[in-house]
């Protein structure tokens, strides 16, 4: 039997809200914080922070907990007055959370398809990850990828990435779930899918 794609999906839920902002670059990542790719993740995002230039005002929201919560939150010490960790948050909380920020940074080490980046940017919040099969399948093409272990490439990316046009990359990266990923997309895609097969009396 032939195979077809179906890409992973997620409801979008509202459209998201305006997020005016003057200020910090708000940085946010969410994750389980367990041994192994989590947190091999949580490092090479601490390492391209710490490639960050001085002049950079940026602040970061970490949503997460899990065995390795200690060991990564030491990886982030250095930067303890730009840091918040807030802990595991519900689905609504980690929304609002999303749509308070303006950038997702997840380098995605070892992600299959990584539903977070589909639930940031269903909340119109662009991503940003190293150029990995699995980030790469759901991010937003507009969004280009720095390579895997490379934390002055990652860092140079969330550098230039303040100088988009925010209102731009919000409305792209939730355009591209609604075209791709959200739950019509995958009705639509089972329907061409599976319709070609039903045999009628």
């Amino acid at each position: 039997l032939p195979l077809a794609p179906l890409p992973p999906f997620v409801d979008g839920g509202p459209p998201p809200g305006s997020s005016p902002h003057a200020g910090p670059l708000r940085l946010a990542a969410a994750a389980m914080m367990r041994p192994g790719d989590k947190l091999a993740s949580y490092a090479a995002l601490a390492a391209a922070l710490h490639r960050l230039p001085a002049t950079l005002d940026w602040r970061l929201a970490i949503a997460g907990d899990g065995a390795e919560a200690a060991a990564a939150k030491a990886l982030f010490a250095p930067y303890a007055a730009r840091t918040t960790f807030h802990g595991q948050l519900s689905p609504p909380d980690l929304r609002a959370l999303f749509e308070a920020s303006d950038l997702l940074v997840w380098p995605g080490v070892g992600e299959g398809f990584g539903m977070v980046y589909l639930e940031a940017q269903a909340a119109g919040l662009p991503c940003l990850a190293e150029d990995r099969p699995g980030p790469r399948h759901v991010i937003d093409p507009a969004r280009a990828l720095p390579p895997p272990d490379d934390p002055a490439a990652l860092a140079q990316a969330i550098l230039a990435f303040g100088e988009e046009d925010p209102k731009e990359t919000r409305r792209s990266a939730r355009a591209h779930v609604e075209a791709h990923h959200a739950l019509p997309a995958a009705a639509e895609r089972l329907k061409t899918l599976l319709t070609p097969l039903i045999v009628r009396p």
